[in-house]
């Protein structure tokens, strides 16, 4: 049987981003590996996101992942 979070998971689309580019819509910011990620806000302010840790769903909407120390990231669509 599932729990939540992994039927959750199972049941979404997931999208590599590419840097400095407009994201198409999604739900959240999967990081495989932690550090930090340098984003861009739906209202165009720049933003830097310290202490990610590994395997974290970050549960926001950006337009831009610009740089960062962060790897492994998906989109959650």
């Amino acid at each position: 049987m599932l729990t939540a979070n992994e039927h959750l998971i199972s049941s979404r689309t997931f999208l590599t981003p590419a840097l400095s580019t407009d994201l198409p819509d999604h739900r959240g910011i999967w990081v495989g590996t932690g550090g930090t990620l340098d984003v861009v806000d739906m209202g165009g302010s720049a933003h830097t996101i310290a202490g990610i840790q590994s395997g974290t769903l970050l549960p926001i909407r950006v337009r831009q992942i610009t740089g960062g120390t962060a790897s492994g990231l998906l989109l959650f669509l």
